[in-house]
C-alpha cells in the first residue's frame, strides 16, 4: 500500500490517501480528497490547487503522476463565474447623513472662516 500525504493550507493536521502502485494521477488524488473530506457539494464553487510541500511546485495537469510518499498542500480556490458580483475597488459616495455623523464625532471642527479648532467634549 502506498500513500500520498496532504494537508489543507489552513489545517494543522496531515491526512493521507492510500492507493496501490507507485504513482497516482493528480485527478485521482483530487477525487480522493473530495470524497474523503466530503466536499462534493461545494466543488461547483471551488477548485483544488495542489502544491508539492517540499518544492512548492504547483501541479496543474490532472494526468500528471505523483509518486508515492509525496506530501502536498491543498488549497480551495474559488471559481469566478461570469456575471457574478465582485468587489468594486472604486470608492463609494458617502451619504450626507454619514458625513454629518463622522464630522460631528471628530474631536476637531472648522469654524465659519475655515480655521480648525479643537472641540471641547463633555462627558
Amino acid at each position: 500500500m502506498s500513500h500520498i500525504h496532504y494537508k489543507f493550507k489552513s489545517s494543522l493536521t496531515h491526512d493521507s490517501v492510500t492507493f496501490d502502485g507507485l504513482h497516482m494521477s493528480l485527478g485521482d488524488l483530487k477525487r480522493a480528497i473530495v470524497q474523503h473530506k466530503k466536499l462534493q457539494k461545494s466543488m461547483e464553487n471551488f477548485r483544488l490547487q495542489i502544491t508539492n510541500a517540499q518544492t512548492k511546485q504547483e501541479y496543474t495537469d490532472d494526468d500528471e503522476l505523483l509518486p508515492k510518499n509525496t506530501s502536498v498542500i491543498v488549497a480551495r480556490i474559488p471559481i469566478s463565474k461570469p456575471g457574478a458580483k465582485s468587489w468594486d475597488p472604486s470608492p463609494r459616495q458617502e451619504s450626507v447623513a454619514t458625513q454629518k455623523i463622522v464630522r460631528n464625532s471628530m474631536p476637531y471642527s472648522l469654524d465659519s472662516h475655515g480655521i480648525v479648532s479643537r472641540k471641547v467634549l463633555s462627558y
